[in-house]
């Protein structure tokens, strides 16, 4: 969990991070932001795990960004990538419309992340 600059900007201005990168394909898709509710309570915790259902990112309303792996440094360089994309994402919006990338595309590469860097 972090409270990174641009991810917590991005939980303020809508529903979702959508697709404006390739990346977010290693969270599952477009990262959804979890309503908001008061830092501590079931109510965040709640939101936050339907935010996560099939991803492994998840922005939190007005507040900052949950990253999931299997161990520590797949959920911590998850939280890097989440960051940049969100700052791609506010530099890109703060410019013009960003162009959004298709569901089948995030399909595609999410596919070829899956065995990305492994040889047979």
């Amino acid at each position: 969990h972090t409270h990174s600059v641009a991810a917590t900007a991005v939980a303020t201005l809508g529903d979702e991070l959508p697709p404006i990168h390739y990346y977010v394909a290693m969270f599952g898709g477009t990262v959804r932001v979890a309503p908001y509710a008061t830092y501590g309570t079931d109510e965040l915790a709640s939101n936050a795990v339907q935010a996560l259902r099939g991803r492994t990112a998840c922005l939190l309303g007005s507040h900052g960004a949950v990253t999931t792996g299997q161990d520590l440094k797949t959920a911590y360089d998850r939280s890097v990538y989440l960051e940049w994309v969100c700052d791609v994402y506010l530099r890109a919006a703060a410019a013009g419309t960003p162009r959004l990338l298709p569901p089948g595309e995030i399909e595609a590469v999410a596919a070829k992340l899956a065995s990305y860097g492994q040889r047979p």
